[in-house]
């Protein structure tokens, strides 16, 4: 089966994904409205028993089983009120509601089924762009929402920084203590990262050991600032769980309006593999756009010593 993740699929599930909840109900109240108003109009000739699944699927899919529920329950109430004054005799008093129970039972079984595979398809959306050791991004996600940022910068003219964060002998860990310990620093690398950044800051594991930050409409001295304090984190981590590693890391600043997240994260991925051949254990900061390129120098800690060079 296909999914439809957010944001995919027809442009009436697209809008009923990004549409306020007030709104879809709203939106359902007044289709259920319109629907009782025909079905009352029309007499009991012509049935309308479909259009009530409309306002009863928006509400399950677009709001929750809650609403969906509300919304079945309404639905059976209105159709039992029009077929209770405009429909035939019956040749027994509780046929009304024998079939007023029916429905609302088909209406329930509607919103349950539609609610569940919602559920069902956010949580497919969820696991394609999540990765599953850290619980973070993965590299699909990060393109994606890159991609995003950057198209809004161009248009407001702000900057966009990334970070490449490469672990240093990471082998090692995997090597002398086993895999387990080593999904264990990339569970605690991905939690340390992403209790420092803002709620719209971005972390993904691209793969293996390697980390990648997005840093929307943040310039240069910003982006040192936090990645600064990311790094110190991680070394005092990695000195209290006395594992055997190090963090090279990569920072681009980016100004061009023609710059893409391909051309960020090589540029940030080069510098990180500069960090690594001039001693590992430290970063390196490129500008990229109207103000040149200005690259700042490399650090690294070595026996407690910052050096520079």
């Amino acid at each position: 089966m296909t999914s439809v993740a957010p944001g995919e699929g027809t442009p009436w599930v697209r809008y009923m994904e990004r549409a306020p909840r007030w709104l879809i109900i709203l939106l359902a109240a007044a289709a259920m409205a319109a629907v009782g108003v025909l079905d009352h109009r029309t007499g009991a000739e012509i049935s309308f028993s479909i259009f009530y699944v409309i306002p009863v699927s928006m509400t399950a899919w677009a709001v929750g089983p809650a609403a969906g529920i509300l919304f079945s329950i309404a639905a059976a109430v209105v159709w039992f009120a029009i077929d209770h004054s405009v429909g035939p005799g019956y040749t027994h008093p509780l046929i009304p509601y024998w079939n007023a129970v029916v429905r609302l039972a088909f209406f329930l079984i509607i919103a349950r089924i539609l609610s569940a595979l919602k559920t069902a398809v956010d949580a497919e959306a969820r696991l394609a762009r999540t990765d599953p050791l850290t619980e973070i991004h993965n590299g699909r996600s990060f393109f994606e929402i890159a991609q995003r940022d950057l198209q809004r910068a161009r248009r407001s003219g702000a900057p966009v920084s990334l970070a490449y964060i490469d672990v240093d002998d990471f082998k090692t860990v995997n090597d002398r203590f086993g895999h387990e310990q080593g999904d264990l620093v990339l569970r605690s690398m991905a939690r340390t990262i992403r209790s420092s950044l803002r709620a719209t800051d971005v972390v993904a594991r691209l793969g293996g050991d390697e980390f990648a930050i997005l840093f929307p409409d943040i310039g240069s001295e910003q982006a040192l600032a936090v990645m600064s304090k990311v790094h110190q984190k991680l070394k005092d981590l990695a000195r209290e769980q006395a594992w055997p590693v190090s963090f090279s890391i990569g920072i681009v600043t980016g100004h061009d309006p023609d710059m893409t997240t391909e051309e960020l994260l090589r540029r940030a991925d080069a510098l990180m593999y500069d960090v690594k051949k001039a001693g590992k254990d430290g970063s390196r900061h490129v500008i990229l756009g109207d103000a040149g390129v200005a690259a700042s120098p490399i650090s690294r800690r070595r026996d407690r010593t910052i050096l520079t060079g």
